[in-house]
Parts: structure tokens; sequence; C-alpha cells
């Protein structure tokens, strides 16, 4: 080893260089060494023997900087790279392996077809992206105007009553809770019941989160399932004017917030409610549109 050769040594190879030093030294046995380094006395001396040839550098280990023995050869990448950029350069690194396996008969994982991607300029990945910035939706100006809707499946009851979902109603310009129905089943129908007892003084729009709640088994849906009729096709509830209409199109219907400020006043109430009716047992029931 030459004398300013830099050698690349971890905290263990350091700790054992320090022992084959004073072993070498000869101010410690090679049986001692053996036992303070976790290792047998032979291994100590092909140790040293190493140190005397190659210095601190025999100490360290001899795969240090080579190429992995399962690593990708280069001519591979390169053509799976080339493949890639001609015809998947769009997809994504598991949608890419697949076209690659089926239509180029070339296999690789999905894992090694990301890192090809990414080291190329073709993939971002999650945790490089920039974040998604939601911008403020500021809230109705006055009382009625904004009424947002969502629905927990919960057991209310405790053992006293089977599971149930309660639909909270909240408005939006003062957080104020307008309705709690208990229902069977999160669907269409159990939104007209809540709406029901609503007879002047009706909300200009409401906002529900967009999902597909009302796909329910014809089953739970009572008099239209035994009519045949299917609740999805039946449409939504449109409250607008202070009135209220059954649309027969579903894409008429109460609008669906894809936002997250929508949801949180909602989420929060159903929270709420968790929280008190819990606490209180049976005594919140009566307030309750049930």
């Amino acid at each position: 080893m030459q004398p300013t050769e830099l050698v690349t040594l971890n905290m263990r190879e350091l700790d054992r260089l320090k022992v084959i030093q004073t072993v070498v030294d000869r101010m410690l046995k090679p049986g001692l060494a053996a036992e303070r380094l976790r290792l047998t006395v032979r291994q100590v001396e092909r140790l040293v023997l190493r140190y005397k040839q190659a210095g601190a550098a025999g100490v360290g280990s001899a795969a240090r900087g080579r190429p992995g023995n399962r690593k990708l050869d280069e001519a591979t990448a390169y053509r799976a790279l080339i493949l890639i950029r001609d015809r998947y350069a769009d997809f994504g690194p598991t949608l890419a392996c697949e076209k690659l396996r089926e239509a180029q008969g070339l296999t690789l994982s999905k894992e090694t077809v990301r890192h090809l991607m990414a080291d190329a300029g073709l993939w971002i990945p999650r945790k490089q992206r920039p974040p998604k910035i939601h911008q403020p939706r500021n809230r109705r100006a006055c009382l009625g105007e904004l009424i947002q809707i969502d629905g927990s499946d919960h057991r209310w009851f405790e053992e006293r009553a089977p599971a149930c979902t309660l639909l909270v109603f909240i408005d939006d310009a003062t957080s104020r809770l307008m309705t709690l129905h208990f229902t069977a089943t999160e669907s269409t129908f159990s939104y007209f019941e809540a709406t029901r007892p609503v007879h002047r003084g009706v909300w200009q729009a409401s906002r529900t989160l967009q999902r597909p709640r009302e796909r329910v088994p014809l089953q739970q849906s009572g008099e239209h399932a035994r009519q045949g009729r299917n609740p999805i096709r039946a449409g939504l509830v449109r409250v607008e004017r202070g009135y209220a209409v059954c649309q027969q199109q579903p894409d008429q219907g109460t609008r669906g917030a894809r936002q997250p400020d929508f949801a949180g006043p909602a989420r929060e109430g159903v929270a709420t409610a968790q929280d008190r009716h819990e606490g209180s047992g049976e005594r919140l029931c009566a307030p309750f549109h049930c």
C-alpha cells in the first residue's frame, strides 16, 4: 500500500484495525484479540497476515466497490431503457414492466423498471413530487345557503341495537347541525327520508362527499326493492330555490365534493356526535330524526 493511498473503512473495521495493530506490535495475544473481536484464533491470524501484506486495506472488505452479483447487466438495462423511452415513456413503472414482459419478452421486476425510469427522468418518485396545494374555500355568507352532508357507519347503540348509519347535515356558514338522522344504510332513499320533514326554509344547495354511497343492495331499499327499482337509477335529491325534486338523471343531483374542505365540517360533526352519544348513552336519541 502506498503511503498516500486512501482506504475506506467502516466503524467496525476501524475497531478491528486497532486490535490487529496491537497484535502486530505484540502488545496483545491472538487469543485475547479473538475474544475481543468475537472471532476464532485462525481468523485473527489470517487478518494479521493480510494486514502485514496490504496494510489497512487488508482489514477492510475485499468486495467493497465491486458490482453486485445480482446487478442487472448494462446491455439489458440499456435495451429496456430504449424500449421504455420509445414506446412506454408515458406509462407507469408497473404497466411498463408488464408491457416489456408481454410485448418484448423482457422480464424485469417492477422495482428495476422504476429505478431505470427514475434515473432517466421518465418517472418522478412520490416523495419527490411537489405537494398538491388546495386553495382555501371561503364559507358561505348566510345560514342555509349551503348544507354539507355526510354519513357514518357506527354501532351508535352499542349492543342494544344493530349497527346503523347516522346522516349528518351541517350548515357551511355557521357549522350548525341542521339534521341528524339514523337509518339502516346510507342510500339515496335514506337521504329522501332525512329531507322529508323539511317543509319550509329549504337550503339553496347541498354538497356530499363524492363516493359511491348510493350503491346499496336492492333488498336494503324497502318498497323500491320489492318494486324492482334500482335506487341508483332513481337519481339523487336536488334541493334548490325552496323545493326538492327527485331527478331521473344521476348527473343532475346533489353535487359531490371533490375537495377535502367540503368534507371537513361534516366529518367533525360525526366525530362530535360519536363522542356525545357514547358519553350520554340513550339520552341523545331524542333530538335525532329516527
